[in-house]
Parts: C-alpha cells; structure tokens; sequence
C-alpha cells in the first residue's frame, strides 16, 4: 500500500511541475512578444530619427 501512495505522490508532484512548466512557457512567449513590440519601437525611433555619422 505504502507504493501506490508514493506512486500518487510522486503523480502528484510531476502534474504540479507540468503546470509551472507551461505557466513559465507563457510568460517566456509573453516577454517574447514584449521585446518584440519594445524592439519594433526603437527600431521606429531610430529609423525616423534624422542620422548624424551613422553612415547613411
């Protein structure tokens, strides 16, 4: 009897790693998208901003 308890616990403990696995795959595609938007800003700001010596 002893075995199947351990054998739920251990159960029990790989479906709550599953979880913070897909919580933490969330929020890395989150701050991906982020860094994206962020990315697309400064590249906006950078390409509109008149050069000065940047070879263009």
């Amino acid at each position: 009897m002893q075995i199947l308890q351990e054998q739920q616990k251990v159960i029990q403990i790989l479906q709550e790693q599953q979880k913070t696995i897909q919580k933490m795959a969330q929020e890395i595609a989150w701050l991906k998208t982020q860094q994206q938007s962020k990315n697309e800003t400064l590249n906006a700001t950078y390409f509109a901003t008149p050069s000065k010596g940047r070879g263009r």
